[in-house]
């Protein structure tokens, strides 16, 4: 019960950091000098994806492999496996969905500075938390779980993240009362949320 409290309090706490009406931030009364450092890198699965040449696939495939072995945990000498990959990249609904999430996110600063900021009241609340290493993808605008955690990794579907202006969430068939949530602030309070699960 103690622990639902406590995070009951610190989500709402990053909720009202990133909702302020007058342009004032909600912190957290705690010393800054208390918070534990954290510094989080998302690595980027979908740019290194959509970058790779679609006519020397299963070579560049390779080339990341060691470095997103999350995504890629798979024979890449089987032609089944890099047909299915091909077929994904190839998919012209993807590669605007890649193209949209590059120009609402050329870096991805923005979001590791928040992530990082929210972590480091986690690990102040709960010190025993470990910190997972973060990926992005493109999903496909898989927006039942715009963020997974699977075993020790985040993995945050930027598409799902295009602002809800953004036309693409229409051929998805996304509902209004969704789409208005799909905006980039909303990334740390999604990874928070499924935090919750976690501990």
């Amino acid at each position: 019960m103690k622990k639902v409290i406590i995070y009951t309090l610190f989500v709402v706490s990053v909720i009202l950091t990133g909702c302020s009406g007058s342009g004032k931030r909600y912190v957290p009364k705690v010393d800054k000098s208390e918070l534990p450092e954290v510094d989080i890198k998302i690595k980027r699965y979908g740019k290194a994806l959509f970058s790779l040449d679609t006519n020397n696939l299963q070579a560049g495939l390779k080339s990341i492999q060691k470095d997103f072995l999350l995504f890629l945990d798979a024979d890449l000498n089987d032609s089944a496996n890099i047909k299915q990959i091909k077929e994904f990249v190839s998919d012209t609904n993807n590669i605007k969905l890649y193209k949209k999430t590059i120009e609402i996110f050329p870096d991805l600063i923005n979001q590791e500075k928040r992530i990082s900021s929210a972590y480091s009241y986690l690990k102040y609340y709960f010190p025993e938390y470990k910190v997972q290493s973060f990926y992005s993808y493109v999903s496909g605008v898989y927006n039942e779980r715009p963020v997974i955690i699977y075993d020790t990794s985040v993995i945050i579907g930027l598409d799902n993240y295009l602002t809800q202006k953004c036309k693409y969430y229409d051929r998805f068939l996304v509902p209004k009362y969704k789409s208005r949530w799909m905006i980039p602030d909303e990334i740390v309070v999604d990874v928070m949320n499924e935090v919750f699960y976690t501990l």
